[in-house]
């Protein structure tokens, strides 16, 4: 911490969390989840709408299921890739109304969900693994096998740049600020580039196997993976110096996902569990809940944007809700402490 300056809330979190060991003690199992059941196969991505009514998951089937979050019912199945679609993402541009699917078609489906219509097809060149929107809606970037994150205009469809990676990318990531994209490979490293320029600025290594779910904090200073190692790596973008890594699961982390108010880490695992870490307490104290239910891997984690829900895919063909309300106001109280005391550290 020292000489670094305080970057942000979760910046802090992070670095009390990444820097103390994780005891995999036996924790408190919750399987109190909403199931939401109408996939006939593998559930790969869910992704909330801006708004969060509305909730998008997808499967090996080439179904995407859009549901109503308030009362667990489907309200739209669109038949939406000749083969499996691997992600889903809502626009969040709260005005657009536009959901981006992709798919082991080779293809990525922008749809305008006020209408019911496609505003574009987009061909790629290898299946598309992952997919996320800027800020405000008007660049979407696509991870591919084909080893690249293609950037694309929202509103014509163009192709804008495709910047290359050694490794099929696993996971794709718009910095908050929108300066920086980052995506997870393969080959168990962590890509950052320049957004607006497409230059690589770091190449970030330690996986033992895939990166998998990648992500930014709050404020852009930190880039925080999952690996198919069972860690979570967490590194600062200004320098790519490491901000430590922990092991997290019993099996590889599948995906991760920090909860709006910068309070919860959640990390999804091929051990079929979901773990809910507090940002504010030593890692050492284990997870502040292990969520249970899934019968198979649990391929994909999101937050609602007012962060009462989490949504997860599994491969047991299930998407389930989980009311995290209770236990993000369990931790608002320790967070402020841990925030203060981290800040007291740095300014030594």
């Amino acid at each position: 911490m020292r000489g670094r300056g305080i970057h942000g809330k979760l910046f802090i979190s992070l670095f009390v969390i990444l820097n103390l060991a994780v005891l995999l003690a036996p924790v408190g199992a919750q399987e109190d989840a909403i199931v939401l059941e109408g996939h006939a196969d593998s559930v790969w991505d869910v992704a909330f709408s801006p708004d969060g009514k509305t909730l998008a998951s997808c499967d090996e089937t080439g179904i995407v299921i859009l549901w109503d979050v308030e009362t667990g019912e489907p309200v739209q199945t669109i038949e939406a890739h000749a083969k499996p679609v691997l992600s889903v993402a809502f626009s969040l541009d709260p005005e657009a109304s536009v959901l981006a699917t992709g798919g082991k078609d080779d293809t990525i489906v922008l749809w305008d969900l006020a209408t019911g219509e496609k505003l574009h097809t987009l061909n790629m060149k290898d299946d598309v693994t992952s997919l996320a929107f800027n800020s405000d809606g008007s660049v979407l970037a696509a991870g591919s096998k084909d080893k690249k994150v293609w950037l694309w205009d929202v509103r014509s469809g163009n192709n804008l740049v495709k910047l290359s990676a050694k490794g099929q990318v696993t996971s794709v990531a718009f910095s908050p600020n929108d300066e920086m994209v980052a995506a997870a490979t393969q080959d168990g490293k962590v890509y950052l580039w320049d957004a607006f320029t497409g230059d690589e600025l770091l190449v970030l290594e330690g996986f033992e196997g895939a990166a998998t779910g990648v992500l930014f904090s709050a404020d852009s200073a930190v880039v925080l993976a999952g690996g198919e190692d069972k860690t979570v790596r967490g590194w600062f973008v200004a320098d790519g110096e490491v901000a430590q890594k922990e092991e997290m699961h019993k099996r590889g982390v599948t995906g991760v996902a920090v909860s709006p108010d910068n309070t919860l880490l959640v990390t999804a695992s091929g051990d079929h569990t979901i773990r809910v870490w507090d940002i504010a307490k030593p890692a050492s104290e284990g997870p502040l809940a292990e969520l249970t239910g899934h019968t198979w891997v649990v391929n994909a984690v999101a937050f609602s944007p007012d962060g009462k829900w989490l949504a997860s895919a599994g491969g047991d063909n299930t998407v389930r809700l989980w009311d995290m309300s209770a236990l993000s106001a369990a931790s608002v109280e320790a967070t402020e402490e841990a925030t203060e005391e981290a800040t007291e550290e740095a300014g030594n």
